[in-house]
């Protein structure tokens, strides 16, 4: 997938998130408040063909995803953190909500390991949700000097170690 090639495939309008998966894909979310168009989630294959719209009339724009090795999509919309899953060599055509009670998360991202984490900025609290399906938990809060965060990118020493994230 070539940068330069993006203005070919077409026009993004108010993109308010971007990820790539594992064959280099691009996924790219529509922000549809400044359009007459709904929120949206796309991917844009890397051969350059045409896109697909994965989701559309969104309730909420997307403000963070990431994709995981499986090629599964997190994404983080209206406060709350969704899931598309991915089988069979096509994504599943409803989001699956992962996790409760964010006041309003806002980021997402995963480590080398698969666990995945959420910023939740309403609460002031970076929560990690482990890749093997048990529930969440805090690995930061407000008393870590983790106020008001809105993205996240794990790095693999972050992985490691919680208390090097910044």
């Amino acid at each position: 997938f070539s940068i330069a090639n993006l203005g070919a495939i077409g026009y993004y309008y108010n993109a308010s998130a971007m990820a790539s998966d594992s064959a280099g894909d691009m996924l790219i979310a529509i922000n549809a408040a400044c359009c007459a168009s709904a929120n949206e989630l796309l991917e844009e294959s890397s051969d350059n063909s045409t896109g697909t719209t994965l989701l559309g009339n969104m309730a909420a724009p997307i403000s963070s995803m990431t994709v995981d090795a499986a090629g599964n999509i997190y994404y983080a919309a209206g406060g709350a953190v969704y899931e598309l899953p991915f089988s069979g060599g096509s994504y599943g055509a409803t989001p699956v909500a992962v996790g409760s009670g964010y006041k309003d998360a806002t980021g997402v991202s995963l480590d080398l390991a698969g666990n995945l984490y959420v910023t939740d900025s309403g609460n002031s609290i970076l929560y990690e949700i482990p890749n093997e399906g048990s529930a969440k938990s805090p690995a930061l809060n407000a008393s870590d000097r983790f106020m008001g965060a809105c993205g996240l990118i794990i790095t693999s020493a972050a992985a490691a170690d919680a208390s090097r994230i910044r």
